[in-house]
Formats: C-alpha cells, structure tokens, sequence
C-alpha cells in the first residue's frame, strides 16, 4: 500500500508540475493525444486495414473505430484480471498481451510490453524446447510478413502521393 501510495504521490505531482510549466499542451500531448491517435503507418493492430480505408473514404467511421477499440481492451483487462489475479506474473503477461493485441497503434516496439514479462511465466507454460523454438521462429516470421507488407504499402503509398 505504501508502494502504490509513493507511486501515485510522484506520478499525480510530476503532472501537476508539467502542468504548472507547459499548461494544457502537456495534457493534449502526453495523456489525451492517446485516445484520438489516428497513426496507422507502420502498424501490426488487427484494427490497421479499417482504420486505413475508413480515413480515406469515411472519416467518421475511423472516428467510431478508433473509439469503440477501447472497449476490447477494457472488456480483456477487466475478464483476465478477474480470472487470473491469483497468479499475478501470468495475470500481468496475459492482459499486458491483450491491451497490445486490442490496442489501435501497434508496432514492433509494443511487443517488448509483454515480452518482457515472458520470463517470469516460461517455467510455468510447461513447453519443451522444440515448442518454444517453433512458437519463437513463426513470431519472427510473422514479423517479416509485417514488415514486408508494411514496406510495400509504403513505397505504392509515396509512390502514389508523390
């Protein structure tokens, strides 16, 4: 309880501070920019080829999708954190992989959130060696498939906004 009192105490008094210093631009950019970011460039979010063709053809649409995307990850939260909170390293893995699954923007860097917590859980997943290479090489090759999609579409875009 201490931890989280010092924890909201620092967080809570660096924003006012901020706040203080750069006024409404510092909320706009640090906390709000988040809920109406539209960045769709360079994107692994199932909600990527939606939001692409809404904001070109129908914008309110991409305003709806962009919106309604929260719910998905609040409904994940809210379901796993019920459901698994007795284990709390695998708690923290399983929605930390949602909210980024769920989330509008994803990109390669998003992973390293639940990533980083693969450790804590690995002893408790029960995969032999030849389980874990595999999941482990189709990641990565997923990731091509990614990237090389994404480069695609990004040299047919220039090419076609030039």
């Amino acid at each position: 309880m201490v931890f989280a009192a010092i924890g909201a105490f620092v967080t809570i008094g660096l924003c006012f501070i901020f706040y203080i210093m750069y006024g409404q631009i510092f909320l706009d950019e640090t906390y709000l920019y988040h809920i109406t970011r539209k960045d769709i460039q360079h994107n692994f979010s199932i909600y990527f080829y939606p939001l692409r063709i809404s904001e070109q053809f129908a914008p309110i649409f991409s305003s709806i999708i962009g919106l309604s995307a929260f719910l998905p990850q609040l409904g994940a939260t809210l379901t796993f954190t019920y459901k698994y909170y007795r284990d709390l390293p695998f708690c923290w893995f399983i929605i930390t992989l949602a909210f980024v699954t769920f989330n509008k923007v994803c990109t390669s860097q998003y992973f390293l959130w639940y990533l980083c917590l693969l450790p804590l859980i690995l002893p408790s997943l029960k995969l032999s060696i030849k389980e874990a290479s595999l999941m482990f090489v189709l990641w990565l090759a997923a990731q091509g498939v990614g990237f090389c999609r994404l480069t695609i579409m990004n040299i047919i875009t220039m090419t076609y906004w030039a």
